[in-house]
């Protein structure tokens, strides 16, 4: 049982796989299982005449209000503080869902925009979940004008569904910082995470919701040393005890100001990188009919690994976080 609220530690670079690059940012890349109309109305129909659903799990995110500050660490050196970008991130998108009824349902698309300021949003629904994912590019060194993403799973007695969403820079912009200057980024972001049920091994309800938010800055300094900044905030439920001791689901949600800083003290120009990305992820497995048996629900693991590989977001991504370009 776990319901946790921590800013997000610096980590080691775990790149993710490449999406395929789309030269139309309108363009939809899905990767599709089952998804029929025949066999999304049955699964519909199925999920209606059991009623409404049992458990839901649900996560959103939103990062906008981007200011971006040049400081001059020393006045008295006559070079004004000045930033110019070697070359940006263009916006991207990826999101998924899985739905596990009569049969398994996946659907998910991937989008990259033409460039930096490209505006891209797209959205997916299956039977038992839901995911969407918008982002406004910018021609700074930031990237991003806001960031939006969110997603739902429900489950009754005929079926269950997780998802996931993120919207991030594709890779890391690139910068020259003038000598004795730096740049802070401010944005203004809120998570909201909540199960209702919660994870009960002796029921076999399985739950959870996250969301995830990060920035950060690196680059080398004029001495040769490494220079890394980070600022951000994850937050991961799936159930609470109540006042009587039983098992609930749980709520967590944030808002705040987040900022993040790079600084060049040297007496030379130096070159840094930026790179964003904000992500959810949920899962909601509620069967009580199964009783102590939930496994009879889960599909096999050779199908459960075919969503998690072939879209790739379900349960929070990171992305590329040390990317770069040529």
């Amino acid at each position: 049982m776990r319901c946790s609220s921590r800013a997000w530690p610096p980590s080691a670079a775990s790149p993710a796989a490449a999406a395929p690059e789309s030269k139309d940012p309108n363009k939809v890349m899905k990767n599709t299982l089952n998804t029929t109309p025949r066999a999304l109305a049955l699964a519909l129909g199925l999920a209606l005449a059991a009623g409404s659903a049992l458990a839901d799990s649900t996560a959103s995110a939103t990062l906008g209000n981007v200011h971006i500050t040049l400081t001059d660490l020393d006045p008295n050196d006559g070079i004004s503080p000045s930033l110019s970008i070697n070359f940006g991130s263009q916006p991207y998108l990826n999101g998924a869902v899985g739905s596990y009824g009569t049969g398994l349902i996946k659907d998910g698309y991937a989008l990259l925009g033409k460039n930096a300021s490209s505006t891209l949003t797209d959205s997916v629904q299956a039977p038992f979940a839901s995911s969407s994912a918008t982002m406004i590019g910018a021609n700074t060194v930031a990237g991003i004008g806001s960031m939006t993403v969110a997603g739902s799973a429900t489950s009754g007695s005929v079926g269950f569904g997780e998802f996931g969403a993120l919207a991030a820079n594709y890779t890391s912009s690139q910068f020259v910082l003038s000598p004795n200057t730096a740049i802070t980024i401010t944005v203004d972001a809120t998570l909201d995470v909540q199960t209702t049920l919660g994870y009960d091994p002796l029921t076999g309800n399985l739950e959870h919701a996250s969301g995830h938010v990060l920035m950060f800055f690196d680059g080398t300094a004029a001495d040769g040393s490494s220079l890394y900044t980070d600022a951000g905030q994850d937050l991961y439920v799936d159930a609470a005890m109540d006042g009587n001791g039983k098992i609930t689901g749980a709520k967590q949600n944030w808002s705040g100001t987040l900022d993040i800083s790079f600084a060049n003290a040297s007496s030379q120009a130096i070159v840094g990188n930026f790179y964003s990305e904000l992500n959810v992820g949920g899962l909601s497995m509620a069967n009580p009919a199964l009783g102590s048996n939930p496994a009879a629900a889960v599909p096999e693991p050779s199908s459960y690994a075919l969503l998690l590989g072939g879209l790739g977001v379900v349960g929070g991504i990171a992305r590329r976080r040390n990317a770069r370009k040529g």
